[in-house]
């Protein structure tokens, strides 16, 4: 989960982590 985590702070570089795993990809 960590990596999606990363790779989730990278792309948007915001707080997404906090959002829907998968709302964003």
């Amino acid at each position: 989960l960590l990596f999606v985590a990363a790779r989730w702070a990278n792309d948007r570089g915001r707080g997404d982590l906090l959002w829907k795993p998968g709302a964003n990809r």
